[in-house]
């Protein structure tokens, strides 16, 4: 290098090399030379973590909350959330997908798994209530031939049972067992935030995602 580049030119690479696209492509590579011959994976689980947007500790914006306005909580209208499919057996994360939280998890999980055929097949997805729904039921069972173990308990509570064809199965084919397991996906987000931090300096939605999609290369 014969000169000192100008001061942009990290920053506007930078853009481009840890895009959603580069991070996938790194993803694809990483699952690759993990799995080696090996084309499925027993279980698998998905979950969504929500990171901060500012530096400042939970405990201190609760506190200045309650001094500024006596009994009202404190809530994090926008933040950062990032939603990862993991082998449960030793937390290897299979696929992610970075959002602007808050946001339902519902409408996230078929891209998830569309993402999760395309490097590995999974015999059996374990996620939690917030993915209850017909079509993700259908998805994951007709689509990508995986055994879906997710409580179908979204809505309103309720004794009478679901429905639809998949939901109606779920009380009385629930695995418990199996669906302890979920578990895992959680220590893989906490271990995750420990070794690189929870938030972002970004504050607008691009240099959030940006900023989410370069902390997730660094995992990988």
């Amino acid at each position: 290098m014969k000169s000192v580049p100008h001061f942009t030119t990290f920053q506007k690479a930078s853009r481009k090399l840890l895009a959603a696209e580069p991070v996938q492509r790194l993803l694809d590579e990483t699952v690759s030379r993990m799995m080696e011959r090996r084309k499925h994976s027993q279980l698998a689980a998905v979950d969504s973590t929500g990171l901060e947007s500012t530096v400042a500790s939970p405990y201190f914006v609760r506190r200045r909350s309650r001094q500024e306005t006596p009994g009202k909580k404190a809530v994090d209208h926008r933040y950062p959330q990032l939603v990862i499919v993991c082998k449960t057996f030793n937390q290897f994360i299979i696929a992610f997908q970075t959002l602007r939280g808050p946001k339902t998890d519902v409408d996230e999980l078929k891209s998830l798994l569309a993402q999760t055929r395309a490097r590995i097949g999974i015999k059996v997805l374990v996620a939690d209530v917030g993915h209850d729904s017909e079509s993700n039921h259908e998805f994951a069972t007709q689509v990508i031939s995986a055994q879906a173990v997710i409580p179908a308990k979204h809505g309103r509570p309720t004794d009478k049972p679901p429905r639809s064809k998949y939901q109606r199965l779920m009380p009385t084919r629930f695995d418990e067992p199996t669906y302890r397991q979920r578990a895992q996906v959680g220590t893989t987000h906490s271990m995750s935030k420990r070794r690189q931090g929870r938030h972002f300096r970004g504050r607008p939605t691009g240099h959030q995602r940006e900023n989410c999609d370069s902390w997730f290369s660094r995992i990988t």
